[in-house]
């Protein structure tokens, strides 16, 4: 991921989002990566807007579910309850919802999808940083 905005604002940005890859699984919140980041709640979703365009919790949900994409990719066995705890979610109920709410999905439909071959998985986030 190439940084838009060449300002310091932007580097910041850049190094925060690789801290969210990087330890997704113990963050839950816009607030707690900005606790994390060593930054302010609003002072996080400013450089992130700026930087890439989308808001922090845009970012962040993707993030997760890339990261749920990459645990089903990497062990197409993988029992839900395994997923979650990968992906940095509470519980298998955590997981579920967030597919249903929102990808109107759930872990089955993308073991399937993805044995498939679909989606083709284009990594937008986790590139670069694992």
């Amino acid at each position: 991921m190439s940084i838009q905005n060449n300002s310091l604002n932007g580097y910041k940005a850049e190094k925060a989002l690789q801290m969210l890859v990087e330890e997704i699984t113990t963050i839950r919140t816009v607030q707690q990566w900005a606790e994390k980041a060593r930054t302010s709640e609003s002072t996080l979703k400013r450089w992130i807007m700026e930087t890439f365009g989308k808001t922090a919790g845009e970012i962040l949900k993707e993030v997760r579910y890339e990261k749920v994409l990459q645990e089903i990719d990497q062990d197409i066995d993988a029992c839900a309850y395994g997923i979650a705890v990968d992906s940095g979610f509470g519980s298998e109920d955590a997981l579920r919802m967030f597919l249903r709410r929102n990808y109107d999905t759930n872990v089955t439909s993308l073991r399937g999808q993805i044995i498939i071959g679909e989606p083709r998985i284009e990594w937008k986030w986790l590139d670069g940083y694992e």
